[in-house]
């Protein structure tokens, strides 16, 4: 008897589980999928990089005032490195940056027949800078403009055939510098950048012997370069 109400009992239970798997069969558990996540790229963080710069510019090579050589259009590749910081809110991307780059702007000219010949030159040698940035992101696409301070190191040199006079200037000059430019994030860490931007030092007036000159170191850059942000 014992054996028949156990058979029984298992018989029931069997019945029973069969009867809720046949119910979630038919009627499945639906579990809700996980909402998408849009990531938007941010650009707040420090960074530092490296740049190739392609620059030109004129330069005056008057002597005795009035008189020309002719006229310096210096022009070269340069490069260097720079590092800086953003921060964003909303849209708006506020940063500082600082560059140095060492170059190979340069020119002369020769004039025959100015005062028994008369030649001059012009060389830039290097450039640095520190700028406030302010830039528009739409997700890894940002574009900006900046503004600040700049320094360089020019030289300039003009020889007088006549044994009027000869001049030998090799100095730092410091001035403003301005442009824009567009970045985008090809990974969370690392950007590329195109630039334009413009440098102008400030204009030095030389005297020497009979002779007068002016050095205007004015200059516009082409830049293109990359961005490791930490």
């Amino acid at each position: 008897m014992t054996t028949l109400r156990l058979a029984s009992a298992l018989v029931a239970t069997a019945l029973l589980t069969s009867t809720a798997m046949a119910a979630d069969l038919a009627h499945p558990q639906v579990i809700p999928a996980a909402p998408h996540q849009n990531t938007v790229y941010n650009w707040s963080g420090s960074y530092v990089g490296a740049f190739a710069d392609y620059g030109f510019g004129s330069d005056d090579a008057s002597v005795r005032g009035t008189n020309t050589a002719g006229m310096l259009d210096v022009k070269g590749f340069g490069g260097g490195i720079h590092v800086g910081h953003n921060y964003q809110t909303g849209n708006v991307v506020f940063g500082i940056e600082a560059d140095v780059m060492m170059h190979g702007m340069e020119d002369s000219v020769t004039n025959a027949a100015l005062f028994g010949g008369t030649t001059a030159s012009a060389k830039y040698n290097w450039f640095a800078t520190v700028r406030p940035r302010i830039g528009y992101a739409i997700d890894r696409f940002m574009i900006y403009a900046t503004a600040g301070i700049a320094a360089g190191g020019v030289e300039y040199n003009t020889i007088v055939g006549d044994g009027s006079g000869s001049l030998r200037s090799k100095t730092t000059r410091f001035g403003l510098a301005a442009g824009a430019g567009a970045e985008y994030a090809i990974t969370d860490n690392i950007s590329l950048r195109a630039e334009y931007m413009y440098v102008n030092l400030e204009t030095e007036r030389f005297t020497f012997g009979l002779n007068r000159t002016t050095s205007i170191a004015e200059s516009h850059h082409i830049r293109v370069g990359a961005s490791y942000k930490f």
